[in-house]
Order: structure tokens, then sequence, then C-alpha cells
């Protein structure tokens, strides 16, 4: 056996320093670093009016530019029903002057499939009902200067389609996306109207 001796403390506790940064070094290599999840990003996307819509946020940017919210409604039975409500806020000048538009559209009992809008008994002013409204509200704010867009019960139904409502595992919140098209008239003179196209949608909150 082999005795190696030092003949300082120094050379003691360099050696010994050096030993236990080497060891800090690996052992630091062995470390997994945690992916940095990235913010969930809603989208909503549309040819209104002739004009290319494009419209993006996440929960802590440009929250208020569009929004998804579920309710549940309890039934006399003891059942219960969902209710799903997107509100897309649209660019100023839309609507050829300076008001600033708003789409707003709710699927009644939410599910995959297809939805078709009349305005018969889908108003847009019932709190249950499918509909969808496009509304544009003056600076007053007392609806005098209003301009509204919605289905017509004489005209084509407005198509909605849902293809996706899933909740994540481990989330109360589902994610629902979609596709929109058809024809909105202006509930004052339905000889003016609005087309929305190629519409396409997905949101969480």
């Amino acid at each position: 056996m082999k005795i190696i001796c030092f003949k300082s403390k120094t050379t003691f506790s360099l050696l010994l320093a050096a030993g236990l940064l080497s060891f800090s070094c690996s052992k630091d290599k062995n470390i997994i670093e945690k992916p940095i999840q990235k913010e969930y990003t809603q989208h909503f996307e549309a040819i209104i009016a002739g004009k290319s819509i494009a419209v993006e946020n996440t929960i802590s940017k440009d929250r208020d530019v569009l929004s998804g919210q579920w309710t549940g409604i309890g039934l006399s039975d003891g059942s219960e029903k969902s209710l799903y409500n997107v509100l897309v806020r649209l660019p100023k000048g839309l609507l050829d002057n300076d008001l600033e538009p708003v789409l707003r559209f709710q699927v009644d009992n939410i599910k995959v499939g297809y939805f078709n809008i009349t305005g018969v008994n889908d108003r847009y002013e019932n709190l249950e009902g499918s509909h969808i409204v496009l509304s544009a509200w003056g600076k007053n704010g007392n609806g005098d200067d209003a301009i509204v867009y919605t289905a017509n019960p004489d005209m084509k139904p407005f198509s909605l389609e849902i293809t996706r409502y899933e909740y994540l595992s481990g989330s109360a919140i589902p994610i629902v996306g979609g596709k929109l098209s058809g024809v909105l008239y202006n509930e004052e003179d339905v000889r003016d109207s609005i087309t929305i196209r190629n519409g396409v949608f997905e949101v969480r909150y």
C-alpha cells in the first residue's frame, strides 16, 4: 500500500477543493431542467365583408380581443346542458365607419357537430339558444347609432360547425374549435348584409 503524504495543509486544501469542484460539476450535468411550457394561444380567422381578419391572444396578452365562456344550465329533470359563448373584437373601420364592431356567437347544448342558426327561435337577445350577432355601438353608448347584423328568418341559415370540444387531462375548462360561414343581415334594413367566409376559431378561456 502506497501512502501519500502532504507537506502542507495548503496543498491538501487545494486538492480537496478541486475534488469538491469536480464533484459539483459532475452533479450539475445530471440535472434535467423542466421545459418551459408555452402559453396556449387562441385564434380567430375569417374573411368578413371582403376583408381578411386574424385575431389571436393568450391569457396574459391582449386578453380582451378574443374570449370563450362555458356555462352550465341545470334543467328541471335534473340534467344539465352546456352553452358556449365566443366573443371577437374586430378591427375598427371594418364597417366603413368609425365604430368598433364585435362578433359574438353562442352554441346551445354544445357538442361536435353542425348548427344552423336561423334567427327564428334563437334570437341573440336570448340567454339560451344558438345565435350569432355582429354589432357596433356608437360613442354615446345608448344604442342610438348602433348597427346590428344577425341571422334573418327569411334567409338562408348561418352555418356553424363545432369541430373540437375537448377537456384536457386535469382541466375543467374545455378547448372549443370550429368553423363558421354565412350571411348576417342588418336588423333595420335587410338589403344591408355582411358575409363571413372561411371562418375558423379555437378558444379556451
